[in-house]
């Protein structure tokens, strides 16, 4: 936990963008993805280890990670041990796998602005799928799974100045076995633009809180 400010107001701001999501739970089958901090997943990357191209392209990109190692990094703070990536399933050999996959349209999307940014989230037992159609919906996925299935919460930044500074306040559950319980969680947002534009150091957060969207990605 690094020191944070005005975390009241930053809590509430992250709620209302939580709140911007329009949720479809279902339950499936359950996933195990570590045992004992111990692995027995792997992440199935599918070549989707770069940065979205309207991430990259923000001043705070060195700040952020792609999808598959932003996973991995609260992975292995969740359990103690990071999980193998491999870049296709036939890698995984039979494992249970976190498989990030991007397709033409995720089903359930609609045609609106918000649509690229949809996702589903799904396990059946032997593998937990993150689809989506864009690589920011990809990024969505992602925090969607680590805040909404595994408990971790992103409730502030550090600064400096005006400047972002890294992680502020988090939370993230310590938990050495974890298997991720049957769902098939859809989500899209209600609003194609979701952020601040009085911030400027803010971004890498808003992303975390799956803010940001189109089209004023670089506005915070």
């Amino acid at each position: 936990m690094i020191r944070t400010s005005c975390p009241t107001k930053l809590s509430i701001a992250v709620a209302l963008m939580a709140a911007c999501w329009v949720v479809t739970p279902a339950a499936q089958g359950a996933v195990s993805l570590t045992e004992q901090g111990q692995p027995r997943a792997v992440i199935v990357h599918n070549g989707h280890t770069a940065l979205p191209a309207e991430v990259a392209s923000n001043r705070d990109a060195k700040f952020m990670k792609p999808p598959a190692d932003a996973l991995n990094h609260y992975l292995k703070q969740i359990t103690g041990t990071e999980l193998p990536a491999v870049a296709t399933l036939a890698e995984a050999e039979g494992k249970p796998a976190i498989v990030l996959e991007l397709v033409a349209k995720v089903p359930g999307a609609s045609d609106k602005p918000t649509g690229p940014q949809a996702y589903r989230i799904k396990a059946d037992g032997t593998r937990l799928t993150l689809t989506a159609a864009t690589p920011l919906g990809l990024h969505n996925a992602v925090y969607g799974l680590l805040e909404d299935h595994l408990g971790c919460r992103f409730y502030t930044f550090a600064r400096k100045g005006l400047s972002y500074a890294g992680p502020g306040y988090e939370v993230v559950p310590k938990r050495p076995t974890l298997a991720v319980d049957g769902i098939d969680d859809f989500q899209e947002p209600a609003f194609a633009n979701r952020g601040f534009i009085f911030w400027m150091g803010s971004y890498p957060w808003i992303l975390q809180n799956r803010g940001g969207g189109t089209p004023g990605d670089n506005t915070s």
